[in-house]
């Protein structure tokens, strides 16, 4: 199994019910092992969801034996006791996680975001110098993701590369857009640097037939000069152009990374002209930061239509500020990245790049994420915590003109909040974050973030 992929839910027949991956639990099967003498595991995970148990067990084990406990938040619970229990015997145990259940999964057993978020508060007012973490690794059971969509099931349509160590690896994930992929590339073709120090890789996820037909041919008729390989994210439908997941856009940049070459990996969406400094940019960039992203400038439908090249873009003339002008407050403040409250939560991944090494040892992009929003605020939040040093780079690319982009009323906003009260909520459990629910807490009831976000006064 390659590290990006998710393993498939089993839980056990003692522990399904709380639907958490098989390979990161032994089960509760281990107990009667254990009191039996035949335990031979040099590490062992025991899941707790009441402040009633018996710690007596563990007396049955070696000395080198080291366990993690993981607290499962459920409804008619003491937490405090529970805590106290842990406490008394922690020199047992190496770590002690907490793990959030959907409340969809039983509304009668586990808690709502808001529940969650104020059983962890009141357990760090009772104590203060608790940790709350969640099993690394790990990510919360989505009821709505088919864990066949999990499988990374691929093929290359078409590659030209050459055994040369490379700087950059540009990441391109696309969908029925084959025409704005070319504009791309193109301006990947124009770059100030050598082609032997970037790779590009395109990860054509599940486009109608005529679509990627039409892209694989265009690519084979092309002699770009950079290293290219175009590869086809499978259906898990059995037809082309469909499949159950409404969003798979982070496991398709997974599954690009998978074959990426350089020290540098750029997240770069397949509606972004870039200029021509792009790359070189970065390698210099990323000798001192560990996370650079740059300013995206949204283009009229006019101009996309009349603009092929990043040279012709006139700024004033040629751009608008959608999402009531939230990015440009960003990059317009002139404090650095990290000096700004909740910096994570401005990560996106339209033009994104990250050290290689860095993206792999978390494990990329999470994969419970079904429909649109926080696959990237999510990175970025492990990516703060990791301690990652993070530039707001002064380097702007423009963003080609979408139907979406041009709706008036308020209807496709008003759908994209929902989607993304859903993906904050999962966001949330994922981390547990205090921080990250204060912050977002519109998505909960507030009104302070979405208010924003629309551009509308803010309380």
């Amino acid at each position: 199994m390659n590290a990006f992929e998710t393993p498939i839910y089993e839980g056990s027949e003692n522990l399904k019910e709380y639907f958490v991956p098989q390979k990161y639990l032994q089960g509760g099967a281990f107990l009667s092992r254990l009191r039996q003498g035949s335990f031979q595991c040099k590490s062992l995970n025991l899941l707790i969801d009441s402040e009633n148990f018996d710690l007596e067990i563990f007396d049955h084990m070696r000395s080198e034996i080291f366990s993690e406990v993981w607290v499962v938040l459920k409804r008619n619970q003491n937490l405090e006791k529970l805590l106290r229990q842990i406490g008394r015997s922690r020199e047992r145990f190496k770590n002690v996680y907490f793990y959030s259940p959907e409340y969809s999964i039983d509304p009668h057993k586990f808690l709502t975001t808001t529940e969650v978020f104020k059983k962890l508060e009141s357990l760090k007012d009772l104590f203060p110098d608790l940790q709350i973490k969640t099993p690394p690794g790990v990510d919360v059971f989505n009821p709505k993701v088919n864990p066949q969509d999990l499988r990374l099931s691929h093929s290359v349509l078409f590659e030209k590369f050459r055994p040369h160590e490379k700087r950059a690896s540009i990441v391109i994930p696309c969908r029925d857009n084959p025409s704005y992929v070319l504009r791309v590339l193109e301006g990947l073709e124009e770059q100030d640097c050598k082609f032997s120090t970037f790779e590009v890789i395109v990860v054509d996820d599940g486009s109608e037939t005529g679509n990627s037909t039409k892209l694989n041919n265009e690519l084979k008729s092309r002699s770009f000069d950079f290293d290219i390989r175009l590869i086809r994210y499978h259906s898990t439908s059995g037809e082309e152009g469909v499949h159950s997941l409404n969003f798979r856009a982070g496991l398709a940049r997974n599954l690009g990374s998978m074959y990426a070459r350089g020290s540098i990996l750029g997240f770069l969406d397949s509606d972004i002209l870039v200029p021509p400094n792009y790359i070189s940019h970065l390698i210099e960039m990323h000798d001192s930061y560990d996370v650079v992203q740059f300013q995206r400038l949204y283009l009229t439908q006019k101009s996309t239509e009349r603009i092929h090249h990043y040279r012709d873009v006139d700024v004033e003339r040629d751009i608008f500020h959608p999402e009531g002008q939230y990015w440009k407050k960003f990059f317009d403040d002139p404090r650095p990245w990290q000096e700004m409250e909740c910096f994570w939560k401005y990560v996106c991944t339209y033009g994104l790049s990250i050290r290689t090494k860095l993206f792999r040892e978390l494990g990329g992009f999470r994969s419970n994420f079904s429909t649109y929003g926080f696959e990237d605020t999510d990175l970025g939040y492990r990516l703060s915590q990791k301690g990652a040093k993070f530039l707001k780079s002064d380097l702007s690319a423009f963003h080609l003109w979408h139907p979406t982009h041009g709706q008036k009323g308020r209807n496709s906003e008003v759908s994209r909040i929902k989607m993304l009260e859903t993906t904050g909520r999962l966001f949330f459990r994922n981390n547990l974050s205090l921080e990250a629910y204060r912050e977002l807490s519109a998505l909960i009831g507030q009104a302070r973030y979405i208010r924003e976000r629309l551009g509308l006064p803010c309380p």
